[in-house]
C-alpha cells in the first residue's frame, strides 16, 4: 500500500500535466527548465480551484509585494506570489514521493529470501550476516518472526581440530575462578567465552539450570549435602565448526514453557537448515512446522515512510514560511523608513527655509535619490517613495492626493502625521508650516533616540542568558582547581 501513496502524488502531477498543458507560464514568472513544468501546473491548480477563494488574503500580500519591489512593473504580484509558492509545494511533494519509492524499491530489491525458501549464504572472504524472517503459512497465518545468522562458507578443519585439543585442556582450569577443583566447587565458576589466543567462540549449556547458570553463577539453596554432579558442556564455535567439551560439576535444567519450547524449536530448525547447507552456496528453510507448511520472507527494513513524512511537513512548513519571510521584509522595510525619517524631515525643514515650495522640495530629492540609484545601484524605500510622488503629481494627481497615497505606502504613524501637515498647508495654507515642520523634526530626533535606546536594552536582554552561562564557566574553571588542590 506504501508504493499506492507514493506513486500518487506523481501520477496527479502527470495527470495535472497533462490538463495544463493549454496553460501558458506568462514570461515575468522568471523560471526556467523543469521548474517551468511545476509553475505550469501551479498556475493551472490557482486559475482552476484557488483564485476565486482568496483573493481577499491575497490583496494583502500584493500590497507588501508592491512596496517592497516598487521597481517591479507587474500587475499581478500576488498570483505569481502564490504560483511559486504553490509550485515550489508541489515539486517538494513530488520529490519526496520519488524518494519513498526509491527507498521502497531499493529496500525491496536483491530479497535474502527466494519464493522457494532458498537463502544465499555469503562467500569465504565476506563476514556472517545476520537476516531477520518472517515465517508464515501458505494461507498467510504468520507464526513469527526469528533471527537467523547466515554464516559464510567453510573452510578446511584440520588446523581447528587441533586447536580445539589444545583449548579443551586448557579449559578446565580457566574456569574454577579460586575453586580448588572440579570436585569442590564453592564459589560461582568463570564459564569464558574467549580463551586467549584461540579463535573459538565457547557457549555454555548447563544440565540444571537451577544450580548453575549460564553465566556460572551458583545456587546453593536446598543442596543436599552430598552435593549433586552437575554436566556442563562447553560448545566451542569457529566460524562453521563446533566442538563440545563435557564437564562435570553440580547442576539442573529447567523446564522451558510452551512458547519458549516452540522457540527453540523453531531456532534449532533453522540452525540445523544452516548446518546442514554449510558447504553450498545456499540454505534450504525449514518446509513445515508443528504439522504446517511454511513460507519465509524476509522482514524488511524499510526507511521510506518517516522520509516520505518528513518531507511532507518540510513541504508545509516552507510553503507557510514564504508569508513569514514577507512579512520579514515588511517589518525591516519599515525599519528603513523610519530611520530615514528624521533626516527626511530635517531637509524638509532646510530646503522650506530656503524659500523652495513643496513640490519642489520633492522633486529634488526624488531626483537626488535617483541619481544615487543609477551611480550605486543602491534601492531605497524612501526614495522609491519620493519618485513615485513625483511620477504621481507630473501625471496630473492632485497634490493633495499624491500627499494622501505616499502617507498610505510608508504605512507607518510618523509618516502619517507628516503627510496631514502637507496636506493641510495645501488645502488651506499656513504660515506656521515651516514652524511646524522644525517642531517635528526635533519629535522625530526624540523618536529616533527612543528606538535606538529600546534596541540597546532588548539586545541586553538578549545577552543576559549568554552572559550566565559564561559566567557559569568561569566559576567552574575557579573552582575545580580549588576543590582538586585538597
Amino acid at each position: 500500500m506504501l508504493i499506492v501513496v507514493y506513486a500518487a502524488i506523481p501520477a496527479a502531477l502527470g495527470l495535472c500535466t497533462l490538463f495544463s498543458g493549454k496553460t501558458k507560464v506568462p514570461e515575468h514568472y522568471e523560471v526556467t527548465g523543469i521548474g517551468r513544468i511545476f509553475c505550469r501546473n501551479a498556475l493551472f491548480l490557482y486559475r482552476k480551484f484557488f483564485a476565486k477563494h482568496i483573493q481577499t488574503s491575497l490583496s494583502g500580500v500584493e500590497r507588501s509585494l508592491t512596496l517592497l519591489q516598487p521597481r517591479k512593473k507587474c500587475a499581478d504580484l500576488g498570483e505569481v506570489y502564490f504560483v511559486k509558492k504553490l509550485s515550489d509545494l508541489l515539486m517538494l511533494l513530488c520529490a519526496g514521493s520519488v524518494l519513498g519509492m526509491a527507498l521502497y524499491v531499493s529496500a525491496r530489491q536483491n530479497p535474502a529470501v527466494s519464493e522457494e525458501g532458498i537463502m544465499q549464504r555469503a562467500s569465504y572472504e565476506e563476514e556472517a550476516k545476520d537476516v531477520q524472517l518472517i515465517a508464515h503459512t501458505k494461507e498467510g497465518e504468520v507464526l513469527g518472526t526469528y533471527d537467523v545468522r547466515v554464516s559464510n562458507r567453510r573452510y578446511t578443519k584440520e588446523e581447528t581440530d587441533r586447536l580445539f585439543s589444545e583449548a579443551s585442556a586448557i579449559l578446565p582450569e580457566e574456569i574454577l575462578n579460586g575453586n580448588a577443583s572440579q570436585e569442590q566447587v564453592t564459589t560461582d565458576l568463570k564459564l569464558v567465552t574467549q580463551l586467549a589466543g584461540y579463535p573459538f567462540t565457547i557457549t555454555w549449556k548447563s544440565g540444571d539450570y537451577t544450580r548453575i547458570r549460564s553465566d556460572g553463577r551458583l545456587n546453593l539453596e536446598g543442596i543436599p549435602a552430598a552435593g549433586e554432579v552437575v554436566m556442563l558442556t562447553a560448545q566451542y564455535a569457529y566460524h562453521d565448526l563446533t566442538y563440545e567439551q563435557v564437564l562435570h560439576v553440580h547442576v539442573r535444567a529447567p523446564v522451558p514453557d510452551r512458547e519458549q519450547l516452540r522457540e527453540e524449536q523453531m531456532q534449532t530448525l533453522l540452525a540445523n537448515a544452516d548446518a546442514a547447507t554449510i558447504e553450498e552456496a545456499h540454505i534450504v528453510l525449514p518446509g513445515t512446522f508443528d504439522n504446517k507448511d511454511l513460507q519465509w520472507k524476509e522482514m524488511v527494513k524499510d526507511s521510506s515512510p518517516l522520509i516520505f513524512l518528513l518531507v511532507l511537513i518540510a513541504s508545509f512548513i516552507v510553503f507557510v514560511a514564504k508569508d513569514k519571510e514577507v512579512q520579514r521584509q515588511m517589518d525591516a522595510r519599515n525599519n528603513e523608513l523610519l530611520n530615514g525619517y528624521p533626516q527626511f524631515v530635517s531637509q524638509l525643514v532646510l530646503y522650506l527655509g530656503a524659500g523652495m515650495t513643496l513640490r519642489s522640495i520633492m522633486k529634488k530629492l526624488a531626483l537626488n535619490y535617483a541619481k544615487r540609484f543609477q551611480k550605486n545601484g543602491e534601492l531605497q524605500f524612501l526614495g522609491e517613495e519620493l519618485l513615485r510622488f513625483t511620477y504621481a503629481v507630473e501625471s496630473g494627481v492632485a497634490e493633495t492626493g499624491a500627499y494622501e497615497q505616499f502617507g498610505l505606502r510608508t504605512g507607518t504613524r510618523e509618516y502619517t502625521r507628516l503627510t496631514t501637515l502637507l496636506v493641510q498647508n495645501v488645502r488651506k495654507g499656513s504660515n506656521d508650516l515651516l514652524r511646524l515642520l522644525e517642531e517635528e523634526s526635533k519629535k522625530a530626533f526624540s523618536e529616533r533616540i527612543d528606538r535606538a535606546r529600546k534596541r540597546g536594552e532588548e539586545a541586553g536582554t538578549k545577552l543576559l542568558m549568554p552572559m550566565m552561562l559564561l559566567l557559569g564557566i568561569v566559576m567552574i574553571i575557579i573552582m575545580i582547581p580549588a576543590y582538586t588542590a585538597f
